[in-house]
């Protein structure tokens, strides 16, 4: 039995595939509905995990092996928005499930995961970063995800628990909302192709170099650590490898069938990235073996695909109602 928060966002909705092909029994939460055929049903439960109250009641009644904390918001931009926001969800939400998991006991595994934003904003030449590098993150996000991977820890050494922590890189692939950069810059592509915006598009600081992994082998990952990673320690998630970002844009680009003009805007936060973020995964490597899998060409070609078909999708409701 696996329980994963978060379970129709994008890391949580194909981690809950795997673990459903793999034979397990998922339990997964979420605060809205998703339109993935697989994350519907008596399975999926409608939680706020804030509420320490209702979330005791479903670790409670689910029983997990396994739980997959996956829940947060995860916008940074959203965070320099509503920092408090931002805190309230992410902290709050772990301190009930952690609080749950100690009650109930039995729980064989707890993944927590934290973000490469921990790191804040590195030199370049510190790069590929260690899971011992000191953690300054400079948005609020990336305060809360430190809040949370030290909490995890916490409960490890306090309470037992057996909690492992995680820190991804960006990653990417279908389903990446346009939150985020390579999300965005699909949906733009997407929308040029079908007619729904003048060929051209907004990008950010496309030079600036970053580790990007294939959400589906950032998925597998986890539940390698799940079944052989060790309690208590902290794993980078990533490729090990770092490249322009103008690199996912040139890909998607090749895909289009159409060539949209592409302008630079100046991101607001833009002297607080680091120019260079690239993760050491030996640690990952040595304790389970994973490597990564997918190409980032076969993740942009993915990626591009799923917003030719959402935007698809939505055109024919709104036809359908018009």
């Amino acid at each position: 039995m696996v329980l994963i928060t978060g379970a129709s966002g994008f890391v949580g909705s194909f981690a809950v595939e795997h673990y459903l092909r793999a034979g397990w029994t998922v339990h997964g939460t979420s605060r809205r509905p998703s339109a993935e055929a697989s994350l519907s049903g008596p399975n999926i439960h409608r939680l706020d995990l804030t509420d320490p109250v209702a979330t005791r009641a479903l670790v409670d009644a689910v029983r997990p092996r396994v739980v997959l904390h996956l829940a947060a918001e995860s916008s940074t931009s959203r965070s320099w928005q509503d920092p408090l926001g931002t805190y309230r969800n992410n902290v709050l939400s772990q301190l009930s499930l952690l609080e749950a998991c100690v009650s109930i006991g039995g729980v064989e595994r707890v993944l927590v995961a934290g973000s490469a934003d921990e790191y804040g904003s590195p030199e370049p030449d510190d790069s590929p970063i260690r899971e011992d590098y000191r953690l300054l993150p400079v948005t609020p996000y990336g305060v809360s995800k430190v809040a949370q991977d030290l909490m995890g820890y916490q409960y490890f050494a306090a309470h037992g628990l057996p909690v492992i922590r995680v820190r991804p890189f960006l990653q990417v692939g279908p389903r990446r909302s346009e939150t985020f950069f390579s999300g965005a810059f699909a949906r733009q592509i997407a929308e040029a192709e079908l007619g729904l915006r003048p060929p051209e598009m907004q990008v950010g600081d496309i030079d600036r170099v970053r580790d990007l992994t294939d959400v589906r082998d950032v998925v597998r990952a986890l539940a390698l650590l799940a079944e052989q990673g060790e309690v208590g320690a902290v794993y980078n998630i990533a490729s090990g490898q770092g490249r322009p970002v103008r690199d996912l844009l040139d890909m998607l680009l090749d895909l289009a069938a159409v060539r949209p003009e592409v302008h630079r805007a100046p991101s607001e936060h833009r002297a607080l990235e680091p120019a260079v973020l690239v993760g050491d995964v030996s640690r990952l490597r040595g304790d389970t073996g994973w490597a990564p899998s997918i190409s980032l060409r076969d993740s942009a070609r993915d990626l591009l695909d799923y917003w030719r078909r959402r935007l698809e999708t939505e055109g024919a409701k709104e036809d359908a109602t018009s």
